[in-house]
């Protein structure tokens, strides 16, 4: 846990998922609008390159949002310093279209890749969120936005391959909950929901364009009509928390 105690009266974002392909274009565009960024991940390694290009701008916070009790005391600490937040991004996440799961037959398989989706898609954000709630004692109402996916509407009935089943019903489940949860009246938080297109990542690009595994569609992107850039999306997040 590495902490700049001088917040110099900026905005806090808080932003899980910060070291991934979307999450590090998310810090970036909250430090260029002048936020003061809680960076959250699971590799100490990234988040350490998050700090050296964004400084003090940035504080770090390794965390496996898997464990409740890891993010109760986390928060604790975080929130006993900062005493006010007021967004939260909720990038965190998981797309793979394929599981390989070592002395698994392919229906545990099957179990095993939807199982783990919705604890990364939908079960591991909405805990991080539920656990703040507790912590977070301020009179200030929090803007929580999660970051679902276009795919949370596609019919299954057009899906082809099961794990495409255990990542849709996650963000679909995730979509779901946070329109249920901003239908309350809430007096700590705001809820609000983005469902992006593809985005425009090497990494996304490797996987659509893989044509080595044969369990995979082959589905082509036009990534000039059909693909986000993951900038663009940061920016849009950030217009919708009025800032």
């Amino acid at each position: 846990l590495k902490m700049n105690t001088n917040m110099e009266n900026k905005k806090v974002c808080f932003i899980t998922g910060a070291t991934g392909d979307i999450g590090k274009y998310v810090v970036a565009e909250g430090v260029k609008r002048g936020y003061k960024i809680v960076a959250f991940g699971r590799n100490e390694e990234k988040l350490q390159v998050l700090k050296s290009e964004h400084g003090d701008a940035v504080d770090i916070i390794s965390l496996d949002l898997s464990s409740r009790a890891n993010i109760e005391e986390s928060l604790n600490t975080i929130l006993i310093r900062m005493h006010e937040v007021d967004s939260v991004i909720n990038s965190t996440g998981k797309f793979a279209w394929d599981y390989i799961y070592p002395g698994e037959s392919v229906d545990e398989q099957r179990l095993s890749a939807i199982e783990d989706l919705e604890e990364q898609n939908y079960l591991a954000p909405m805990r991080f969120v539920d656990v703040l709630k507790k912590c977070y004692q301020s009179q200030n109402k929090v803007k929580i936005l999660n970051v679902s996916s276009h795919a949370a509407s596609f019919p299954l009935k057009d899906l082809i391959i099961w794990p495409e089943w255990g990542y849709v019903l996650s963000k679909r489940s995730f979509s779901k909950a946070t329109i249920s949860r901003g239908l309350d009246k809430d007096e700590k938080f705001k809820y609000l929901l983005i469902e992006p297109k593809i985005i425009d990542t090497p990494k996304m690009r490797a996987d659509f364009n893989d044509t080595t595994e044969t369990r995979r569609p082959q589905i082509k992107v036009d990534w000039d009509k059909d693909a986000q850039k993951p900038e663009n999306l940061a920016s849009e997040m950030f217009d919708m928390l009025g800032n």
